[in-house]
């Protein structure tokens, strides 16, 4: 199990102000674009702390992952068609019944 530092817990909340938006703005958005999207933050707000290249408590570079993905969406109760996403696995459109 990954420790969770404070630059993850950022990304994530910059990550939901940016699913809300798009939400808002009713664009479909996939998980792929999630990932990308969650390793774009993390990225920035690497740059942003300075001594900080790497993931603090791995060592590793964050990759959100499946993995990721599947807890960030538990962690903050999301689901997926809560934001009009297209599942990887069968590329169909749900609609949103929240």
């Amino acid at each position: 199990m990954t420790k969770r530092t404070s630059i993850h817990e950022n990304m994530e909340k910059l990550l939901m102000v940016w699913l809300t938006e798009k939400q808002l703005a009713g664009d479909t958005v996939t998980e792929a674009i999630i990932c990308e999207k969650a390793r774009a933050i993390y990225a920035d707000l690497l740059q942003q702390t300075p001594g900080t290249l790497t993931d603090e408590a791995s060592g590793e570079p964050f990759k959100a992952s499946r993995g990721w993905f599947k807890n960030f969406k538990k962690r903050t109760g999301i689901h997926s068609d809560c934001f009009h996403c297209i599942t990887n696995s069968t590329a169909k459109e749900l609609k949103c019944g929240c």
